[in-house]
């Protein structure tokens, strides 16, 4: 990429007039500089962690706070990156489907909040079931790894 700067820069010093090579290095550092902005405020900008309030929601504020058992799964995918988990779970005997990969989760069964800090599943949730299915999720072919674990025999994997 540097390289590719380099040239931009002389071509862009030369259309100038200035064919000098200190004229050059002075083009190419200011294009790098513009490259490196670019980049960084992107990064920093994705990085930033937004917080999101609604009216109807104060009172699911508390339940969805913190569920353990969901952040113990979100960190395993971090570390398996090429497998995504299939949890089923029941909430207030609803069933609820949640996809997590690469530490993020997911509900395929209602609305997930668009705040990152908020849990997918309140803390009274009760997995039923966990999926292992290979990754990036293609829901049109999904391929298991396994199928059917609960989550004791799940959570078994997780302690050294």
């Amino acid at each position: 990429m540097l390289e590719s700067i380099t040239k931009e820069g002389k071509k862009l010093a030369e259309l100038w007039g200035h064919v000098t090579p200190r004229a050059s290095e002075w083009v190419c550092a200011w294009v790098l500089g513009k490259v490196i902005d670019h980049v960084l405020r992107r990064t920093w900008a994705s990085r930033r962690r937004v917080r999101y309030n609604y009216d109807d929601e104060d009172e699911e504020d508390e339940e969805y706070g913190y569920d353990e058992e969901i952040a113990m799964l979100e960190i395993y995918s971090q570390s398996a990156r090429d497998e995504a988990l299939m949890v089923r779970a029941l909430v207030d005997e609803e069933e609820a489907e949640v996809l997590i990969f690469r530490g993020f989760s997911s509900s395929l069964s209602y609305r997930t909040s668009p705040d990152p800090s908020r849990s997918i599943l309140p803390a009274r949730a009760v997995i039923k079931s966990i999926d292992r299915v290979r990754g990036p999720f293609d829901p049109s072919n999904i391929e298991y790894l396994e199928k059917g674990l609960t989550w004791d025999a799940f959570k078994s994997r997780l302690q050294p």
